[in-house]
């Protein structure tokens, strides 16, 4: 439930119309959503940030509020990192903190990478990254079904359906159900457009080592392994090392307060 003020808009960002939520004061925090890239997946982990946070959550280009742009029918991780830059920008903020959950994890991570004047400290949960899995078509192997037997079932958004609950379970619980049903439409967005490109982006690990940017690692402890893989892939890159986090891959969904502790912890270490 959402106790704080919270201001909403849209902004021309990087060719894309962008909409965006904003919440609470404290230094900048912008947060990268997932698959079904909806603002509202973060208002409870955004509620209990406020108070420490100026927390920006918003939809990625073509999902929910914000509009595919004409012609629009590729993206990349640089493409959504740009995105997210543009958006501070449009928003007045020269620079601030970066969470990614699942593929919006590599978007947070590129943004870092190549954007570092304008990143104070990056979180990523759960980075959904195949590309450095040992055998992702055997991860392929196991989620593919789940999306074909919802296509024929009922088309993206019944395909949506299958694969968050394949992914986060009982977390959907913790989600709005409207904000749950307008992120099903998203489904089209994410299997025709998003999904391959951004979860299939390798970053480059010699830059990865030259990073400067602070990076906090989360991993679900309930999360599927292919998480903990990356994660750890990540880690021994980064020289960090990767931080338990209760519950599953929906854990900013059900289990917020903990998260919001570990990301605020963090940033304030960053910051201060």
């Amino acid at each position: 439930m959402e106790t704080t003020q919270i201001r909403k808009g849209t902004v021309r960002a990087n060719g894309a119309e962008l909409y965006y939520e904003m919440r609470g004061e404290g230094p900048p925090l912008l947060m990268i959503a997932g698959g079904l890239a909806d603002a509202g997946q973060f208002t409870g982990l955004g509620e209990q940030l406020a108070g420490q946070c100026s927390v920006i959550a918003y939809d990625r280009r073509g999902n929910s509020r914000s509009p595919a742009p004409a012609g629009w029918t590729a993206t990349t991780v640089e493409e959504q990192a740009d995105d997210a830059a543009a958006l501070l920008e449009a928003l007045g903020i020269s620079a601030a903190s970066v969470y990614g959950h699942s593929i919006g994890a590599p978007i947070a991570l590129d943004l870092s990478m190549r954007r570092p004047e304008i990143v104070h400290a990056a979180i990523l949960e759960d980075p959904a990254m195949m590309s450095v899995l040992a055998d992702p078509g055997g991860v392929m192997s196991v989620v593919g079904p789940v999306i074909e037997d919802g296509m024929k079932a009922g088309g993206p958004a019944a395909a949506a359906d299958a694969f968050y609950r394949f992914a986060v379970g009982d977390a959907l619980n913790a989600l709005e159900p409207a904000t749950y049903e307008r992120m099903k439409s998203d489904g089209g967005v994410l299997f025709g457009t998003e999904f391959e490109a951004i979860s299939g982006w390798r970053p480059d690990e010699e830059a990865l080592r030259r990073t400067r940017v602070p990076v906090l690692i989360l991993c679900g402890e309930e999360s599927p392994p292919f998480f903990r893989e990356a994660a750890e892939w990540l880690s021994g890159r980064l020289g960090t090392d990767v931080e338990p986090a209760p519950g599953g891959h929906g854990a900013p969904f059900d289990h917020a307060p903990e998260v919001a502790a570990r990301v605020a912890r963090f940033v304030r270490g960053v910051t201060s």
